[in-house]
C-alpha cells in the first residue's frame, strides 16, 4: 500500500509540475505576443476554438490559422526585406514575404548566442527548421485531407511552443 501511495503520490507531483511549467510558458508567451503581436494571439484563440470544436470543417481551419500564425510570427519577428542573405549553413536564401520559413530560420540564427558553440548553433536551426517544415506540412495537411482532432491539437500546441521558443530568442537577444 506504501509502494502505490508513494507511486501516486510521485504522479501527482510530477503533473504539477509539468502543469506549472506550461502555464509559465502560457502566461510568458501570451504576454509577449500581448505586446508585440496582438493578432497573433487572437489567431491562437481562434484555431483553439476550432480545434476544440472537432468537427472536420473547423479541424481545418484550426491548421490553416496555424500556417498563418507561423507567417505572422516571422512578419513581426523578422520582417520581409527582398534580399537574399546567407543562414547559418552558408546557403543563400530569400527573406520575401512567401519565404516565412526563411526569416523565421534567419531569425534563429541571428538571434543565437553566437560567441558559445557554432555548432550548437547550426543544430538549432536545422532542428527549427526540421520543425518548422513538419509544422507546416502538418498545418498544410487540412487543406488536403481530413483532419483528426489530435492532429489539430498537436499542430496548435506545437506552434505555441514554437513561439514561445521564438520569443524566448527575442527576449534575451540584445537587439530586442
Amino acid at each position: 500500500m506504501h509502494r502505490f501511495l508513494v507511486e501516486v503520490e510521485s504522479a501527482i507531483l510530477f503533473g504539477e509540475t509539468a502543469l506549472n511549467a506550461f502555464e509559465r510558458t502560457r502566461r510568458f508567451v501570451d504576454g509577449e505576443l500581448a505586446t508585440i503581436a496582438p493578432a497573433v494571439l487572437a489567431q491562437f484563440q481562434s484555431a483553439y476554438e476550432r480545434a476544440d470544436k472537432g468537427d472536420p470543417e473547423a479541424l481545418t481551419h484550426a491548421l490553416t490559422s496555424c500556417r498563418r500564425i507561423l507567417l505572422a510570427l516571422a512578419d513581426t519577428l523578422y520582417p520581409a526585406t527582398g534580399e537574399t542573405v546567407a543562414g547559418a549553413d552558408g546557403r543563400p536564401r530569400e527573406m520575401t514575404a512567401e519565404r516565412y520559413k526563411n526569416r523565421i530560420w534567419q531569425f534563429v540564427y541571428e538571434h543565437s548566442p553566437h560567441e558559445d558553440s557554432r555548432k550548437l548553433v547550426l543544430a538549432t536551426v536545422e532542428e527549427i527548421g526540421r520543425r518548422l517544415d513538419a509544422l507546416n506540412d502538418l498545418a498544410s495537411k487540412g487543406v488536403h485531407a481530413e483532419v483528426t482532432s489530435a492532429e489539430a491539437d498537436q499542430c496548435v500546441l506545437q506552434v505555441y511552443l514554437l513561439a514561445g521558443d521564438l520569443l524566448r530568442l527575442r527576449s534575451v537577444s540584445p537587439t530586442a
